[in-house]
């Protein structure tokens, strides 16, 4: 499956945080012009790719602030891509039930504010994991998996204003069993 798109959104009105006042207010006008692709499938019985990659001019063409004419909405990257791919051995092997995952995030620059006072750093993220299906007599499913979350340990933020910009988790080991039945 692919899917691609070239598009151009006019946002009216955009809520935006008032950090003076603490409240939502909604002003001006934003263009966002961008292109978009997506895929997905099996590349083979065992294993599954899925991607995206975004290109996004965005720029406030109306505001009652005429020093923000020309910035880019705070928060919004220029680019953004992942990877992501699956390899599940076969159904025949002695590794059956077993899967191994992995990921790559990426996010360009992006300002913390309207006013582009400054940008967060772009980050690459990158996210390993494994899974191990066991299937039971009854019927269900016993699912175990081990993620390994920003393997690179790779330090970046994330923000919600200037006033909010919080650091991302750093490298993180998590454990799941799921049952299902």
């Amino acid at each position: 499956l692919a899917t691609g798109a070239v598009f151009t959104i006019e946002r009216s009105d955009a809520p935006f945080e008032d950090p003076a006042t603490n409240r939502i207010l909604q002003r001006g006008t934003q263009e966002h012009n961008g292109a978009e692709l997506t895929v997905a499938g099996l590349v083979t019985e065992q294993i599954t790719l899925s991607g995206s990659a975004t290109y996004l001019d965005a720029e406030f063409t109306e505001d009652d602030n005429p020093y923000l004419i020309g910035n880019t909405p705070f928060g919004v990257p220029e680019f953004s891509l992942s990877l992501t791919a699956e390899y599940e051995f076969a159904p025949a092997s002695s590794l059956a039930g077993l899967s191994l995952q992995g990921g790559v995030f990426y996010e360009s620059d992006r300002p913390v504010d309207d006013a582009n006072s400054y940008d967060l750093d772009a980050y690459t993220r990158i996210d390993l994991g494994v899974k191990y299906v066991l299937s039971r007599f009854t019927g269900a499913d016993v699912i175990f998996r081990l993620n390994a979350l920003n393997l690179t340990d790779e330090e970046y933020f994330k923000a919600r204003s200037p006033f909010a910009v919080n650091p991302e988790p750093p490298r993180e080991i998590r454990g799941a069993v799921e049952v299902l039945f």
